[in-house]
């Protein structure tokens, strides 16, 4: 082992790695796979990468198995020869569905739903990678990497196939449940320059680029890396934190990242400043996982503002997967373990900006994520001609293609937007799409943090949707609708008006109050009973626990009080819990409760029973579940002190006393963990011989 860790840490040295930077060995695995430790988001890629074949959803025509996303055929991803599909499209429209579905089905590898009559297939299992949320891990199932993540107190484990992930993804359904193990699911960028007009943006930058407030903004572009050259960005700034979590640099060979990027600095002023995370390949598809990461690094980084251009259906990603154990895979499952670090970016003061997405459905019905979480603002599309239509005292509409629905916050301007191209220093090309419309958005988050560093998520959410004009919501399909910055309106700039975004907060449902009177409490050696007080007016509770920095939901419940079982007897655990009530099919959150901590200890020992003899007391008690022992301490007086006279396996033990005294008696349990004793509360009892 210690010659194969020699060569890891050459390998590094020779890639240019600090000594400081190097990922630690901590364990080999029982498979004989090396477990390493990451302990910060950058490390990961080091060692842990995605499949480089990362497929997300693609479109099977069901009348010739043809692709309709790009050229080529069903045989061109899906492993079958061609005579294969000639024979599974034979048929009818009809006919040939069926013999398709059957046949992915048997390979148990893909997610297929109908649609339009046609067939659409998701790719779970492509990226070969899974999350496991556990504190500890002997056996990675023939793992080629095998990564500790300690801020997430987390392993992220890569195989060389995705038949292996599949099968190690069931063995660790198996042992941890469907909330603990997560496959890294592929996301993808959303793309189908008039919106910086139409918003006034450019007015605004001009505006700040004059004035005498030099707050200093950085907004994260996760994506997929930018072409900083070119002529767009000229005096810009780049952060040097700016990095690949794919490849060895940040630089963009796909467009998408540059072109989103283009749109920020148009709408921006010279203060801010981009740090570039890219995620996505050449194709425009990434990760879960690298997104996660790069989020986390944003944080650590000190971002203002982060632009998801980027995003996932889990819905129809991974639906409602059945496996060969029978257990199902929820979105509910994949959208808390996601929404639980976008809290954690929210609450450390970054505000999110996020595609609705391009499938022109209803974002709550296939979980957009990150867009429909309420810790971001969600943004749709609207085309030109809709704001000229506007203009004219007509609705603003949606474009087609942009997803809509009550988590929907705004719509900005994304339909044929010129902006950079990563091809050249100096050529531009038209996309569309609600990727275009979120950099939008996320610029006048960027220019109201220039103006108000301190602002929170809430504020700024605010004062958009004052810009807006409307005190409510409109519709599900444009949210409040397209915000609007006129730097000629009276008292020179919008911004003067934002310092009471806090307290002109525009009408938006009322949320629950905060919860009190939160406790912890052993439940026994390896739970830990949490209670509270409730809340007039809440629907339900969400109760968090901390794993690493990050605290992530565990229950969700109607009631007072949760059980939390799992836990390791002796270590501290710290948890919050928050109120919220339903309105518009979408939960509004109360304040998160004050954090209460508890430790798993063992119970304590209870039908104690004594006989007494001449000179002997002999003492019998129930065993306490997940003891290795006990110990018992004895006093001569009532409140004397107590002295251990027995540690024992045992669940009796007969005391050597003298005649007809009264003895004084406590009795605990411990459990041994990684050789330390645990101990339990006392019992107290008293006894005389005879």
């Amino acid at each position: 082992m210690k010659k194969f860790l020699t060569y890891i840490i050459i390998g590094m040295l020779a890639a240019g790695l600090m000594p400081s930077q190097l990922l630690a060995a901590t364990v080999r695995a029982k498979d004989g796979t090396v477990i390493m430790t990451a302990r910060s988001p950058e490390q990961v890629p080091r060692i842990s990468k995605v499949a480089s074949d990362l497929s997300s959803e693609l479109t099977i025509d069901s009348s010739d198995g043809s692709l309709q996303e790009k050229d080529g055929s069903m045989e061109d991803v899906i492993p079958m020869t061609r005579d294969r599909r000639k024979k599974l499209t034979g048929g009818s429209r009809k006919a040939n569905r069926k013999a398709i579905k059957k046949y992915l089905k048997e390979k148990g590898l893909y997610s297929v739903r109908e649609e339009n009559g046609n067939l659409k297939v998701a790719f779970p299992y492509s990226s070969q990678r899974i999350m496991v949320d556990s504190a500890s891990l002997t056996e990675t199932h023939q793992a080629e990497t095998a990564v500790y993540y300690a801020p997430r107190d987390e392993y992220i484990l890569s195989y060389e196939s995705q038949e292996a992930t599949r099968d190690a993804y069931e063995t660790y359904l198996k042992e941890y449940g469907p909330d603990h193990v997560f496959l890294d699911l592929p996301v993808k960028a959303d793309s189908k320059s008039w919106g910086v007009e139409a918003m006034e943006l450019d007015q605004l930058a001009d505006q700040a680029n004059q004035s005498s407030v030099r707050n200093k903004t950085l907004v994260a572009i996760i994506d997929s890396g930018v072409n900083s050259s070119h002529a767009m960005f000229s005096g810009r700034t780049f952060s040097s934190a700016s990095k690949s979590f794919i490849s060895s640099s940040w630089k963009d060979d796909c467009g998408h990242g540059s072109h989103v990027a283009g749109i920020l600095a148009e709408g921006t002023s010279k203060d801010v400043e981009f740090l570039a995370l890219k995620i996505l390949n050449y194709n425009g598809e990434g990760s879960l996982c690298d997104m996660l990461l790069a989020l986390e690094y944003s944080v650590a980084q000190g971002a203002d503002v982060v632009n998801f251009s980027v995003g996932v259906n889990l819905k129809d990603c991974i639906g409602e997967m059945d496996n060969e154990l029978g257990m199902k895979i929820t979105t509910g499952d994949y959208y808390n373990y996601i929404n639980s670090f976008l809290a954690y970016a929210r609450q450390s003061g970054v505000t999110i900006c996020a595609a609705s997405g391009n499938e022109g459905k209803d974002m709550g019905k296939v979980y957009t994520v990150p867009a429909i979480s309420e810790h971001v603002i969600s943004v749709g599309s609207v085309s030109r001609s809709a704001v000229s239509e506007q203009a004219e005292g007509k609705m603003l509409t949606r474009t087609s293609y942009s997803n809509y629905g009550a988590a929907l916050d705004f719509v900005a301007p994304g339909d044929g937007i010129s902006s950079a191209s990563y091809l050249s220093n100096s050529s531009y090309r038209l996309m569309s799409g609600t990727s275009m419309a979120t950099p939008h958005i996320a610029a006048v988050a960027a220019m109201i943090k220039v103006y108000h560093p301190s602002y929170s998520f809430g504020q700024v959410y605010n004062a958009l949707a004052q810009a807006t004009g409307a005190k409510s919501k409109i519709n599900a399909d444009i949210g409040y609708g397209m915000p609007v910055f006129s730097a000629s309106q009276e008292g020179s700039s919008l911004f003067l008006s934002f310092t009471e975004a806090d307290k002109e907060t525009v009408s938006r449902p009322t949320a629950p109050g905060r919860v009190s009177g939160l406790k912890a409490a052993s439940a026994a050696y390896n739970k830990i009973k949490v209670s509270w007080s409730g809340v007039s007016g809440a629907s339900g509770y969400v109760l968090y626990m901390k794993k690493g920095q990050i605290y992530r939901p565990l229950v969700t419940t109607s009631g007072n009080s949760a059980v939390i079982n799992g836990l390791t007897c002796g270590n501290y655990y710290y948890f919050k819990v928050a109120a919220y009530k339903v309105s518009a099919n979408k939960r509004i959150y109360g304040k998160e409760s004050a954090v209460a901590k508890g430790r798993p200890l063992p119970g304590k020992t209870t039908k104690i029973l004594t006989r007494k003899g001449k000179k002997k007391i002999k003492i019998k008690w129930k065993k306490v579940a997940g003891a290795s022992g006990y110990q018992i301490s004895r006093a001569t007086k009532a409140k004397g002190r107590y002295k251990s006279i027995k540690r024992t396996k045992a669940r009796s033990y007969t005391d050597k006393v003298k005649r007809k005294k009264k003895y004084y008696y406590r009795i605990r349990a411990y459990r041994l963990v990684n050789g330390v004793r645990i101990y339990g509360a006392y019992v107290y009892f008293k006894a005389k011989s005879r």
